[in-house]
């Protein structure tokens, strides 16, 4: 069995002192929405020392720092030749995409109420949707209710 070398520069970003980087990274990173820059810290001197090696900085950055995604890209890439997705991926875990989680959870709610509103049995009685908001008397809901069905919905409630 061949043992894959790893990227160049990798012992570098699997640091101990950069696994907070990627950890807070990680989390935008798997929003599904635009990420232009992250918030760190706070960092203690070891970790600010990491990260301005990294990034190539003059001086230590503050304890809790803001990093440009753009300057974090460009050192990654520069160190191993992958991507920040890539790196985080690989030191962490992978990415997700809450965004596009939230839209396909919001559409299978559309279509569970969409069969609800349709379903025969259902309109016979309170909607369902008034069961779900703020409580309110059934009698008009079943009134209504039998005034939309009165085939279906013979019994009084």
């Amino acid at each position: 069995m061949t043992q894959t070398e790893p990227a160049p520069g990798e012992g570098t970003l699997s640091s101990p002192e950069l696994r907070t980087l990627w950890h807070t990274v990680h989390s935008p990173l798997s929003s599904g929405r635009p990420v232009t820059r992250v918030r760190l810290g706070p960092l203690d001197e070891a970790q600010r020392e990491a990260l301005a090696d990294l990034l190539g900085l003059d001086r230590l950055p503050d304890p809790r720092p803001f990093v440009a995604l753009v300057r974090l890209e460009e050192a990654v890439t520069e160190l191993s030749g992958r991507t920040v997705r890539e790196t985080v991926t690989e030191l962490v875990g992978p990415l997700d995409d809450r965004a596009s989680d939230r839209r396909r959870e919001a559409a299978e709610r559309a279509a569970l109420w969409a069969w609800l509103d349709g379903h025969a049995t259902v309109r016979c009685g309170p909607s369902p949707r008034s069961l779900t908001g703020p409580r309110r008397a059934e009698l008009p809901a079943w009134s209504v209710a039998h005034r939309n069905c009165p085939e279906l919905c013979s019994q009084t409630h």
